[in-house]
């Protein structure tokens, strides 16, 4: 089938520049600085010389004694004290994890590579360095969307600046059946007399995202928080750029809240902009202007609001950057902001008690439309539509979506609603599990299959969040605002990563849908996914039997100590009293991707392990989960079409017996 790839536009103007950014792609000039080392047809990049180590940029060379440059192996710039740039040419295919290790000045790493999935990495990339890694500018998204490399968006650069003031346009013709009317109630269209406007309804996804209000509408001293049903906002409320049910929203009503006055805060202005210095208002609502004195304000700095309390506090969509301390010993129940900010991070609520809601408003062009993170929310809305139906539900990573055939699950268990919600191992599964856990009721079965290369996010053995939890929101910020913050870390910190990496990304539309792309954002003419969630893009056998690319596993007691599992255990024992039946199995896994400390009874072992220490039923064998090279696809944990069906049918099996079992 003919693949049609879009060729993403850069948006944004503000970029990191690395030196040399145009170094040639075919310079060898630096070819006695590396020993080398044969390697699939090829060389590879083993060690530095001492000539090498002497030096402060390094290009690897595409090609050595006539064949290219594959590869660099682990601790191939080991050494090298005073390293600050690497250039990695269009010729290199596998970075070995720790190849940068022990290199303490190096800064940036300029990848020439136009394709993220000729590169193969793994998880320890950047392992020993803090180097940022600069990609041509036009494949910046496709980078920061890839299955693999995304792990590293919050170390991706752009090389050059390209910007482009236009969205990249939905690539197919937009159904539509009906419309939504948006009342400003109080605002008015920007630049006109109009109170109101009236758009069509996509049909794109199952729900509908609003228009992002502070884009079409004004009120002169007013922040617009949000749409309701009802002008009073006493129906249902929906975020601006978030989903809602389009048999609910006939008419939706701005929602606005008064800005506080000038005379509460502390002003510093530069003749451009202003900011916020400091704050002695006395009322535990307080709403940041989005002018002073005619300028935007976009700086709230160090130490303004430091040990004050509200109850609500919200960020003006004008608002640009939070200084570190900025609130520091603050008390804050809920927070809204709008992800037109740039900067924030964790240090700016060191010792904050709260928020405990985190409310985002979309005043900016979502970036992530049409990728594998943006599955999430579509998943996410099949679930909602499910409420009162008992319910099958897959949860893992991306080799659930590929791994499943849920039409088959539908016909061996036609009482159940099967939704596949696996969408990306290398983020923290807490989030999503605590999202799905409260679309579940008694009497659904969760079925549990984490992918054993990324154990400490499938297994939740952290509270941390990261961007790729993020991503995944986007489509519908309403969904974090379900989560309590005040149970995780890092909540400043990867959302300050998050914006700072789509500031850089091309703008899209949310008429965009993944179901039309693969994890490489290849674009098709028809469906890649089903009505149940499953990745469906007709998927062939391979012709060898061999592991497809650098994704290993370990299947060893080691790789999973007692606290690990006791962690996925204090994730999962709230659908067990709730009164969901909740089952682990294993994913799918090429055989041939395994540790070479893996053997039969080194999995027979962990087996064994697994079920002595989970605390819910482990109704597969790891021997069923492993299948031969061939019924994988591009990677070792993505079965093709057949693979796929093969494995769905021993889980059919283990389930009913399960399920025998438990009656």
């Amino acid at each position: 089938m003919k693949r049609l790839l879009m060729i993403a536009l850069p948006l944004c103007l503000f970029i990191l520049l690395l030196p040399c950014a145009a170094a040639s792609r075919t310079d060898d000039g630096d070819a006695d600085c590396f020993s080398f080392t044969a390697w699939n047809g090829g060389f590879a990049v083993s060690r530095l010389t001492e000539t090498g180590k002497s030096r402060e940029t390094l290009t690897v060379p595409a090609a050595y004694e006539g064949l290219p440059v594959l590869a660099l192996q682990e601790g191939a710039f080991a050494g090298s004290e005073c390293l600050t740039e690497v250039r990695l040419l269009e010729s290199l295919q596998f970075i070995a994890d720790g190849a940068f290790r022990d290199c303490p000045a190096l800064r940036g790493i300029l990848l020439f590579q136009e394709d993220p999935s000729r590169c193969a990495v793994g998880q320890g990339l950047l392992e020993g360095t803090d180097a940022v890694i600069s990609v041509p500018a036009d494949r910046y998204a496709a980078y920061c969307t890839h299955y693999f490399w995304a792990m590293y968006a919050p170390w991706l650069r752009r090389m050059d600046e390209a910007p482009s003031l236009s969205p990249t346009p939905s690539p197919t013709p937009m159904k539509s059946v009906t419309r939504i009317r948006y009342e400003g109630n109080g605002g008015t269209v920007r630049g006109q007399d109009k109170m109101n406007l009236t758009r069509e309804i996509t049909y794109v996804h199952q729900r509908e995202n609003t228009l992002q209000g502070t884009v079409w509408f004004e009120r002169e001293g007013y922040v617009m928080t949000g749409w309701n049903t009802e002008p009073d906002g006493s129906g249902l409320a929906v975020g601006l750029g978030s989903r809602i049910d389009p048999q609910t929203a006939g008419t939706l009503y701005a929602q606005w809240l008064p800005c506080s006055p000038d005379a509460d805060f502390d002003w510093e202005t530069d003749g451009k902009s202003a900011s916020i210095t400091g704050y002695h208002g006395q009322g535990d609502i307080c709403v940041l202007p989005e002018k002073h004195e005619g300028l935007s304000v976009r700086t709230v700095r160090t130490g303004a609001f430091r040990g004050t309390d509200f109850s609500l506090l919200v960020f003006s969509p004008s608002l640009r950057t939070v200084e570190e301390g900025a609130f520091q010993d603050c008390g804050i129940n809920t927070l809204l902001l709008f992800d037109s900010l740039k900067t924030v991070s964790d240090a700016c609520f060191s010792a904050c008690r709260g928020p405990e809601t985190l409310r985002i408003n979309a005043a900016t062009s979502p970036v992530y439309s049409g990728s594998y993170f943006d599955t999430f929310q579509d998943k996410y809305d099949s679930l909602l539509s499910l409420r009162g139906k008992k319910k099958l539900v897959l949860s893992s990573g991306s080799s659930g979506r590929y791994g499943y055939d849920s039409a088959l699950l539908k016909q061996a268990f036609p009482d159940l609603e099967p939704v596949n919600m696996g969408v990306y191992a290398f983020t923290n599964a807490l989030l999503q599990l605590q999202l799905i856990l409260k679309q579940m009721e008694a009497g659904d079965i969760l079925l549990y299959a984490p992918e054993f290369d990324a154990v400490p996010e499938q297994f939740c053995v952290s509270n941390r969040l990261d961007t790729g939890f993020w991503a995944m929101m986007e489509g519908n910020y309403d969904s974090a605002a379900k989560l309590d913050m005040g149970a995780f870390s890092g909540v400043f910190d990867s959302l300050g990563d998050y914006l700072s990496i789509r500031s850089r990304m091309p703008g899209k539309d949310y008429g965009v849908s993944p179901a039309h792309y693969d994890d490489d954002g290849n674009f098709y003419a028809f469906s890649t996914y089903n009505q149940y969630g499953d990745f469906i893009l007709p998927r062939p056998n391979g012709e060898t039997d061999g592991r497809l690319r650098h994704n290993i596993a370990d299947y060893t007691v080691n790789s999973f100590p007692l606290e690990t599992l006791q962690s996925l255990n204090t994730a999962l024992s709230p659908f067990a009293e709730k009164g969901v039946s909740v089952f682990f199995t294993y994913t799918p896994r090429n055989v041939h991707s395994l540790t070479e400390a893996s053997a039969p009874e080194a999995r027979q072992a962990l087996h064994q392990w697994l079920k002595e220490n989970l605390a819910v039923p482990v109704i597969s064998e790891i021997e069923d989960s492993l299948l031969p090279g061939r019924y994988f696809w591009l990677i070792d944990s993505h079965t093709g079409t057949e693979g796929a069906s093969i494995h769905t049918q021993r889980v059919i099996r283990d389930l009913q017996n399960a399920l025998t079992d438990a009656s």
